[in-house]
């Protein structure tokens, strides 16, 4: 598009100097060009031209949608950037405070004296999982504890896994008593040592965010690696395989010591 306009610009000055069109004519074509270059330019770095762009001043590091406006993807009047709850709405009769947090969280339908209480709820969940043929010393936390994946080569958490990490740190604020296993893991696209200490900067990050963001006590939660030694698909380089997994972590995990940095590597 820019070349576009360059070539038009060309075209402009050698119409002009052959007085093909008046000069009021050139002048106005001439401050269209530059209109055109503008709205091009991203003002506010937010990956919205400004053509199209309907907040001009986005903040730094604020995730924008199509036309460059600031995300508030639960609506609770606080912008994603700002939001420690990113994706949890609160509900009629919820208030939240300057960063998203829902102050006056109300019961969940059902929970009250006449309701079905959590305890009931894992008694019935027990029973259907009883109908399954479950390996020695499954657990209930395991088999329902998410697990978030990561782009090649990175240890970045995606703003899409955010809501999960949601659920995970509430699970574990509201269970003091259990420490949680992190574990990460690569893909198989590069050498056993990046791979080690990728898996271990996977699972790192999700625990920096947790103590971060929910408050997390660091001797609730347990970091291993793994490398790119159990896959879940066979495909190489599989997004499958670059993930972070959690479990309940049983009396004899503990955490292991980083893996050596490999050369060159921040």
């Amino acid at each position: 598009m820019r070349k576009v306009i360059q070539a038009f610009s060309i075209l402009l000055t050698i119409t002009a100097l052959s007085s093909c069109v008046s000069i009021q004519k050139y002048r106005y074509l001439e401050r269209r060009v530059t209109i055109l270059e503008k709205s091009l330019q991203d003002s506010d770095k937010d990956g919205v031209i400004d053509g199209i762009d309907q907040e001009d001043h986005t903040p730094d590091n604020a995730e924008v949608d199509t036309k460059g406006r600031t995300l508030d993807s639960d609506k609770d009047g606080v912008p994603n950037y700002r939001d420690r709850e990113p994706y949890d709405p609160p509900r009629t009769g919820e208030e939240v405070d300057d960063d998203g947090v829902v102050v006056n969280r109300l019961p969940r339908p059902g929970t009250g004296t006449n309701g079905v209480t959590e305890e009931r709820v894992r008694e019935i969940v027990d029973e259907v999982l009883s109908g399954f043929n479950l390996s020695s010393g499954s657990t209930l936390a395991e088999w329902f504890l998410p697990m978030i994946h990561f782009g090649a080569g990175s240890s970045k958490i995606e703003y899409n896994d955010y809501g999960t990490l949601a659920s995970v740190g509430r699970v574990v604020t509201h269970n003091p008593e259990i420490r949680l296993v992190v574990e990460g893991h690569a893909d198989d696209t590069g050498p056993t040592n990046f791979n080690n200490y990728l898996s271990y900067q996977r699972a790192k990050a999700v625990v920096d965010h947790l103590e971060s963001f929910y408050g997390i006590s660091r001797g609730q939660l347990v970091i291993l690696w793994k490398g790119n030694t159990i896959a879940i698909v066979p495909a190489k380089s599989s997004y499958l395989n670059r993930r972070v997994e959690f479990r309940v972590a049983n009396y004899n995990d503990y955490e292991i010591d980083p893996p050596p940095k490999p050369p060159g590597k921040k």
